[in-house]
This record gives C-alpha cells, structure tokens and sequence, in this order.
C-alpha cells in the first residue's frame, strides 16, 4: 500500500496536468479506492477512474507515458549533449516518448491537451547551422500547406527556443518492417500502397517540390494499409535549391538514389520516381535492387549494373508488377516513367489486369542493354551466354553450312570461333563467380558436346584457349573429371611451360582427392611461373592439413602476386575462421566480396562465420544474397536450412533441405539433416528414408548413424538405437 500511493500521487497530478480528468473526479475516485481498501482489495487510483468513467484506457495509457518519460528523464543525470533536447514538457506538449533522430532533428510523440491527442513533435537539434535551420522551416511550411490523405498532416509551425513543428501522429510500422522475410505484404497490396503514394508524389511534383529522400522508413502503413509519406528534410524547390544545394552535393539514402544524383547532378521528378522503384524492390523481395557495405562499390553497383530481376529472387512476384519496378529503376531517367502520376496509372493497370506500359523483363532485352553498354567484353555471366549464343552457335551452324562445300568459308568460321573461345576464356578467368554459376557450365558443356559430335574438336584441339576452357568444364563435373585431366594432358604435351595447365590439372586431381598428384602439379606451376592461383589452391590443401603457418604463407603469396585474387581472401578468411580470428576473417571476407561481389561461395562461407559468432540476422543476410547471385547453389540451402533449424523455425528449415535435394539428390549431409528435422517432427515415417539414404550415400558418415539412434530411440527401439549408436562410436 506504501509504494502505491506515491504512484496514484503522480498518477493524479499528471492527469490533471493533462487536463485528462478534474479534481472533483479525482476526488470521487479515491473514495471509491476507499471502500475497496476496506473490502481488502487493492485497486489503483486509475482503475477507479476507469470504472466511474472519469476517463479511458486510452488516457490511462498518454497518462502513463508521460510519467515513464518524465522519470527518465529524471534519472538522466547529467544530460548527454544533444541526446535528449526535450525534458517533460515543450510549450503546451507534453512529451510521451522519443520516436526517432536524423542528421538535423529529432521526433517525439507528445500529447497536446487543447487538441485532446497525442501528435508528433519534430524540433530542430541545437546545432546552430543556418543551412539546417532553412532546410527544416522549408520542411515544415512545405508540409504545411500540402493536403493529401497519404501525406503526413502539420498541424503548428513554430520557432521556440528551438524550430519545431507538430504533425499528426501515425499508429503502425514503416515499409522497412514489412521489407523482412517473415512480415512480407502480397503483391496486390504493395501494387496498391505505392498506386496512392505516387498519387500522394504526383501533387509534391505539382508544387515544383522534389523529395529526395523517399526509403521504406519514410513510409508508413498505418491501420488498414493505408500508407504516408512522411519526413521532407530533403525537399528541393525552385526558392531553397540553390540556397541549401552545393554543386556535386549528395543528398539523401545512397541506396535508394538514382544514378544522377550519387553522380551530384541536378535531379528532378524522375530523382523520386527511381526512389519509388528502389522501395518497391526491397519490399517485394525483401533485399536492396543493389547493396555494397563499401561506399565506393556500392555507388559503382548503382551507377553501372542492373539490379537483378525480382522474379529471379521471388518467383511469386507477378511479371508486369516486375516491369513496373524495372522501369522506375531504369540508369537512364527519360526511360523511367515520365511523372508520378503515368506510375500511378500503369499501378492501376495491374490492379485491373489490363495491360501496363512497361515492357516485361525477358533475357533477350538483357543481353541487349549489356551489349549496348559494354563495347568491350567484362567479367558478367550475360556476356558469356552472348558470346555463346552468338559465336560459337553460330560457327556451329556455320560449319555445317559449308563443310562439303566451301573451304575458305569453313576455315574463316574456325578462325571465328577460336577467337570467340579465346574471349571467353578471358572473361571466364577474369570473374571468378562465373565458375559458381550451374547454368553457365551445363550450356557450356552442351556446346562442346555439339562440337564433339560433329567432329570439329579435331579442328580445335591445338587451340590451347578452346582446350583450356573445355578442361575447366569438365573439371566442375565429376563424370567428366577424367576426361579433364586428358584435355590437360594434351595441352601440357603440345605445351609443356604452360604452369596454368598445370594449375587446371591440379585442381581436379584436388577434387579427385588426389592431393599428392595435386601438389605435384601446383609446384610445377609455381616453379615455372610462380603461378598465383597454384598458390591458392596449394594453400587450400595446408589449409585443409591444419597447416596453418604454410597456408598463410601460400595466401599471402598468391595475393602479393595478384592483389585482385579474390579466392586467396576468402581462403584466407576460412583459414582466420578456423582459428577463430574472427575481426580478420571478416576483413578478408569484405575484401574478397568486393573483388568478386558475385560470388555466392564468398557470402555463404561469410555467412558461416557470421552463424559461428551468433551473428544471426548478418548470417541469414548473406546466406539470401548467395542464393540471390547463384539459386542453384545447393550447399547454401543447407546453410540457411540448419540456421532456421537452429532458430526454431522447422517449416522454414524443411524447405530449404527440400529444394537443395531437388538441385542434388545425392547431399547426403541433407538426407541427414532433413531425418533429424523429422525426427524432432515426431514424423518418422519421413525421417527413417532420409538417414538412411545418408548412409546408403556415405557408409562411414557417423552422425547419420548417431541420429538413426536418436529415431530408433524415441520410438522405443532400444536394442536397435544401441546398435546404431555402436556404429557411430567405431566410425569415431
């Protein structure tokens, strides 16, 4: 009873001061506390208010607010600088809680009593710079005198002690919370909150106001979805461009930023339109159209890549609302849409099932921008299958043409192919991703397959750069490693100081767990050219020795002779991971990300490490952006399925394990994995298959064996579990 009534104290002179009840009710109220004291019942003062109905939950609720800020407040002694601006009460509002801070102010939900409800107050930070001052009145005068029901309400404007200004105060998340995995909105409803706020774009545009700043958390959805623009800080106007603007100025969120203003040139409405299409891609996919944690790669992404087509990260996502996004992602801001309100209308469209004016994405429409943009050849996966497609299938058709007949011709379409094969032999060995990519080596595959029936490989086998691309597929292929090591056989015979044959050569005897016949090459290569990459790949085999110190030594070697090895970082964060130098890990794999930022293989052993330190949300992060660059990668499958299977999240977990044994039916770390996931199902009926087709698949792989135990088990099977559990003791 003693520590209440201190509490129902502060309770009553709060609320009075709010103007939520009067002393006449208060009064009433304690009596009614009486009478249940007497009864022997504890009640609080605000109870008592509630049940004469003096006042509301909702009331009870600003009251409380208000007390729990106050008393922080109170505690926070002394005041860090600029962390807290406002104690109890600004002025007639009374402040509730802090929402957020940006670079220039800070926002707080307050409760204004001539109102009657709570609103949000925005007050400039006491940093005394004149620019800052004359962004936020534009700020607040521009949300002043806008009136739409998807732009954010300004009720007050005013200058005291601090610029500030009230506007409505907006119940729900902002997109970013609905950018997330597990909060994902359906493609209709997204298509709909972004057709009302280019609605609510279109009429700033009409004001000759340019945003600048639209992101998914400047975005709310309140009750129904229905959704708010909000926070204008970077607002571009005729009157405040030139006062507020330097030449080559960046302004904004540089992930959401069309090309031209990272590249500080003037933006206009198409600036916002590009922005529109960078939120819609987060929220629909769940990942940024283009995310580097290093400034310069990511404004580099940005600038000259394409984002990746929304149907290949979700599938689900209909074509037309993909082309919508595409199209107000587009480099070029006059291929964009023209105006917010063409955006709007073709969102419409969708909705209605007519047909919008975007052109969907095709493949064929790829190829043509790349080449469009890439006069010469770079390390991308689309200008290999172009090459592909257009030079060697063509050469192919060529040949076949004029075999029997015309000579000179056959013989300029084998000069014409040899040249091909040469440039794609450049381009496969400049980007190291590209040997991670499953479609790339099957059509790769396919067409020397063709070559071989038609008996052309006999033109072609002196051509070392055709041999030598041709042992590279088969050595991603176990079926055809062997046919691999003869490819190189016959290069070192025609070329016996090739050292990156020998490299080649040795990496597949590596695969073939050949590592003496490995090592032997990998020191030929070194031997006669100091060969980078045999460095790597012979530091990978210490590596995997738990020789350290040489591993180290043949990484930093590797990297020395060639600083753009990315492979060798990424050996070299396993070999920090591994010993558990985790701040080096991470720096090598930063490194090798942003040389090869492809490279599924980099952010699934990134993700690893990142799992390993119970970094969860970075593990999961880029264990999506793996499957995003290469969704045939079936080892990240079971990376991410065992991390929701640690994270409780089984259904998730199933998933993954399904779709990686679709891409490889023969994992059997998954056959076991998806057993145990099972087992703690309580299905075992579906479990038992799974360990043991893991065992039919490996006979000595003992955590199969441990987990049959753990099945056999739970089941009551005892004589059985110890039998199995004896078999994964003597497999150790």
């Amino acid at each position: 009873m003693s520590e209440q009534k201190p509490r129902d104290i502060l309770f009553a002179q709060k609320a009075l001061e709010l103007k939520m009840t009067t002393p006449k009710a208060i009064s009433t109220s304690l009596k009614l506390q009486q009478h249940f004291r007497q009864l022997g019942r504890e009640i609080s003062l605000s109870d008592c208010l509630i049940q004469n109905k003096h006042i509301n939950d909702h009331q009870v609720d600003i009251v409380q607010s208000a007390l729990s800020w106050q008393q922080s407040q109170a505690a926070t002694q002394p005041q860090i600088p600029n962390q807290a601006i406002l104690k109890d009460k600004f002025l007639e509002y009374h402040v509730l809680q802090e929402l957020g801070r940006g670079g220039m102010g800070a926002v707080y939900k307050v409760y204004d009593p001539r109102s009657e409800r709570p609103v949000a107050l925005k007050i400039l930070l006491p940093t005394g710079e004149k620019s800052e001052m004359g962004r936020f009145l534009q700020e607040a005068k521009t949300l002043a005198k806008l009136d739409h029901p998807n732009i954010v309400k300004v009720y007050e404007v005013g200058d005291y002690n601090n610029l500030y200004y009230t506007m409505e105060y907006i119940v729900g998340h902002d997109l970013s919370f609905y950018a997330k995995s597990q909060n994902h909105l359906a493609a209709n409803i997204v298509a709909d909150i972004f057709c009302k706020i280019a609605h609510a774009v279109d009429c700033i545009h009409k004001e000759g106001i340019i945003h600048r700043d639209i992101k998914p958390a400047n975005i709310v959805l309140a009750r129904d979805n229905h959704p708010k623009l909000m926070d204008f800080g970077l607002i571009k106007n005729k009157q405040n461009d030139r006062q507020f603007s330097c030449s080559g100025q960046v302004i904004g969120t540089v992930y959401y930023m069309p090309p031209e203003q990272i590249n500080g040139q003037k933006v206009g409405k198409r600036a916002d339109i590009y922005s529109l299409g960078a939120t819609m891609y987060e929220v629909l996919t769940g990942t940024l159209p283009f995310y580097s944690p290093l400034y310069a790669t990511l404004t580099q992404k940005i600038t000259e890549e394409d984002p990746t087509p929304l149907r290949n990260i979700n599938p689900q996502i209909p074509a037309d609302l993909e082309a919508i996004c595409l199209k107000c992602l587009h480099k070029n801001p006059y291929k964009r849409y023209s105006d917010a309100n063409s955006l709007q209308k073709d969102l419409q469209n969708f909705m209605r099932g007519d047909a919008v004016s975007a052109r969907r994405y095709t493949k064929i429409a790829a190829a043509r921008t790349f080449v469009r943009r890439n006069k010469l050849f770079v390390a991308s996966i689309s200008a290999i299958f172009l090459v592909i497609v257009s030079a060697i299938t063509l050469y192919i058709l060529m040949y076949k043409q004029y075999s029997q007949t015309l000579l000179s011709q056959k013989q300029n379409s084998l000069n014409a192919a040899k040249k091909a094969f040469t440039t794609l032999y450049s381009v496969y060995q400049m980007n190291s991703a590209l040997r991670e990519n499953v479609e790339l080596i099957a059509q790769l595959n396919e067409v020397f397959r063709e070559l071989e029936e038609l008996d052309i490989m006999n033109d072609l086998e002196k051509h070392i750069d055709v041999l030598m691309l041709y042992g590279i597929v088969c050595s991603e292929s176990e079926k055809l490693q062997k046919k691999g090591i003869d490819i190189y056989n016959k290069i070192i015979a025609i070329r016996p100081d090739y050292a990156k044959a020998y490299t080649n050569r040795g990496r597949i005897y590596h695969e073939m767990k050949n590592y003496e016949q490995a090592m032997r090459d990998y020191n030929k290569a070194i031997k006669i050219n100091n060969d980078h990459k045999a460095y790597n790949n012979r530091g990978y085999i210490y590596l995997n020795q738990d020789n350290y110190i040489l591993a180290e030594q043949d990484f930093d070697k590797a990297i020395s002779l060639n600083p753009q090895n990315s492979e060798a970082y990424g050996n070299k964060g396993i070999l920090y991971r591994r010993q558990k130098k985790y701040q080096l890990a991470l720096q090598c794999y930063a490194k090798a990300i942003e040389l090869s930022p492809m490279s599924s293989n980099m952010y699934s052993n990134r993700g690893l490490l990142y799992e390993e330190i119970q970094n969860f949300a970075a593990a999961m992060k880029d264990y999506q952006r793996a499957i995003l660059y290469n969704p045939k990668y079936y080892g990240v499958y079971c990376n991410r399925g065992k991390l929701y299977a640690r994270l409780g999240q089984e259904q998730l977990a199933t998933e993954d394990y399904l779709h990686a044994l679709k891409l490889n039916p023969d994992f059997y770390q998954v056959h076991n994995n998806l057993g145990m996931i099972y087992t703690n199902m309580r299905k075992y009926f579906k479990a038992l298959p799974h360990i043991k087709k893991a065992i039919e698949l490996n006979p000595k792989y003992s955590n199969a064996y441990a987990n049959l135990g753990v099945l056999y088990q739970q089941q009551g099977k005892k004589e059985q579990a110890i039998a199995a559990w004896k078999k994964a003791i003597a497999l150790g």
